[in-house]
Formats: structure tokens, sequence, C-alpha cells
């Protein structure tokens, strides 16, 4: 499994430094490496992972996953404090959605597909003639 956005990655692209005075980069890691795992779940029936690349889409989709999930395991209460971060999670997970069944598709991402050399020969086999 890949991660998608690193530590010092998600501390520009994700919640704001005072959001994460407490939190370390091994936590952060942890964080993240899970919510990587959640989008390699959508991701696999599309792409052979892991992906060679990692564009900026799946970058942003990380970060805001990874947002909702420290926010809670901080102990946020979403009733009581902005729920700009759900609904960033939520749509996540409806593009996550269309990629897995097909509506979507991640711009720019390079899987472990082989490709066909142009200029190679075919080899074929069929069963022994008996001669």
């Amino acid at each position: 499994m890949s991660q998608y956005v690193t530590a010092a990655e998600y501390k520009v692209l994700g919640l704001p430094a005072d959001a994460l005075e407490e939190v370390t980069d091994a936590e952060l890691d942890t964080h993240l490496q899970a919510v990587s795992g959640m989008i390699d779940s959508y991701l696999e029936s599309r792409y052979t992972l892991p992906l060679t690349n990692t564009p900026d889409a799946l970058k942003r989709c990380c970060s805001c996953l990874a947002s909702w999930h420290i926010l809670l395991w901080r102990g946020y209460n979403p009733e009581t404090f902005d729920t700009g971060y759900k609904e960033a999670h939520d749509a996540c997970i409806a593009w996550l959605e269309g990629v897995r069944d097909g509506r979507n598709s991640v711009p720019g991402a390079e899987d472990q597909t082989p490709t066909v050399d142009e200029g190679a020969p075919i080899v074929s086999s069929a069963d022994l003639r008996g001669w």
C-alpha cells in the first residue's frame, strides 16, 4: 500500500497548524496510511496498484479524508463548529465511488499495468500436432 500524502505535504494541504499542535508526525502518518488504504479500496477495481505517481487529485482527496478522521480522533464536535470538513470528506467519498464505478477517473494516474511494445514479436502457442 502506498501513502498518497506525506506528513509534510499534509501540513500544507490539510488542517491548519493550530489544529495539529499536539499531533506528532508519526500519528499523522498513521492516519494518512489508513486513509490511503481506504482510497486504494476504491481504486483497485480500476487501476493496478500501487500507482507509479500520485496525482494532485489524490493528494487533495487523501488530505480531506484524513482531516475529517483526525478531527474526530481529536474530539471535534461537528454540531458546534464548521461543517466544511465533513462536506469535503463526503464529496471525496462520492468522487471515489465514481472512480470505482467508472463514472470518474483520476487525472494523470499511472498504474502498474504493463504496456505493449509495438515493435515486440508476437508469440503464441497451440496444442502439439502429434507429428
